[in-house]
C-alpha cells in the first residue's frame, strides 16, 4: 500500500487546523490501521538502509497462556543471510494521545532534538522502563513455531518522534543488568525521506480496508 510521508507526519503530529478532522478521527484511523502502519514502516526502513528483508510471523505475541502480558507480534529480519527474530511492542501515541504534544512537519533541528530528548529521558533515562505497558516488551514470550532456538530481541516501535539521537530513527538502550531495547522511530524515519509516496507492507489493514468497501459504498 502507498502512503505519503509528508501527509502522515501532519496528520499524526499536527493539530488539525480546521474542520476537516479533529482528534476523534484521528484516533479512529489508528484504530482502523492497527498496528500495521508502524510496522510497514519499520520494514521500509529495513529494506531501504540495511537492505534486509523482513516478514510479519503473526500477531500473537503472549507468553503462552491466556494470562500474562501481551506484545503486538514477532518480526523476522533477514539480512547478509542472518536471520534475526524480534518480538515487538507498538505504541501508536500520536498528538491527540493524553499527554501528547504537536511537532510541526517542519520543525527545526533545535525544536526535533528538544522533542526527541524530553521523550527518550522520560522512558529511557533510568535503569528501568517506567510503566508495565512498556517494560512488558523486555519479558520472555512464547517464540513462533520453528523458531525455538533463536534469541528473541525486544524492540519498541514509536509513532512519536523519540531517539538517542535526531541522526537515526533507531536506537539501542542498553541497560547496565545485561538486557536491551530497540527502539524505532516511525516520525522520525518519516521526516528523513523525500519521497512524495512510498510502498509498505500493511496485511492486515489491507484487509480491513477491503472490508470496509464490500459494506460501505462511496458513490
Amino acid at each position: 500500500m502507498k502512503i505519503a510521508p509528508k501527509k502522515i507526519i501532519e496528520f499524526f503530529d499536527e493539530r488539525a487546523k480546521s474542520e476537516s478532522h479533529d482528534g476523534s478521527d484521528v484516533t479512529a484511523i489508528i484504530g482502523l490501521l492497527g498496528e500495521d502502519l508502524l510496522l510497514g514502516i519499520l520494514q521500509h526502513y529495513w529494506k531501504s538502509n540495511e537492505g534486509a528483508e523482513s516478514k510479519i510471523l503473526t500477531y500473537k505475541c503472549n507468553r503462552g497462556s491466556l494470562k500474562g502480558s501481551r506484545l503486538d507480534g514477532w518480526l523476522l529480519k533477514k539480512s547478509r543471510g542472518k536471520g534475526e527474530l524480534y518480538q515487538v511492542e507498538v505504541k501508536n501515541w500520536a498528538v491527540y494521545a493524553i499527554g501528547g504534544k504537536e511537532l510541526k512537519s517542519n520543525a527545526t533541528e533545535q525544536e526535533l532534538q528538544s522533542y526527541s530528548k524530553r521523550n527518550w529521558n522520560n522512558i529511557f533515562a533510568s535503569e528501568t522502563i517506567p510503566g508495565k505497558h512498556i517494560s512488558k516488551v523486555l519479558e520472555p514470550m512464547k517464540r513462533p513455531r520453528g523458531y525455538e532456538n533463536i534469541t528473541p530481541i525486544p524492540l519498541l516501535c514509536f509513532w512519536f518522534y523519540i531517539g538517542e539521537s535526531i541522526k537515526s530513527p533507531y536506537s539501542k538502550r542498553r541497560y547496565l543488568n545485561g538486557k536491551a531495547v530497540h527502539v524505532f522511530s516511525a516520525s522520525a524515519y518519516l521526516r528523513m525521506l523525500k519521497d512524495d509516496y512510498i510502498d509498505i507492507i500493511m496485511p492486515r489493514a489491507e484487509r480491513r480496508m477491503r472490508l470496509i468497501s464490500k459494506l460501505i459504498l462511496t458513490e
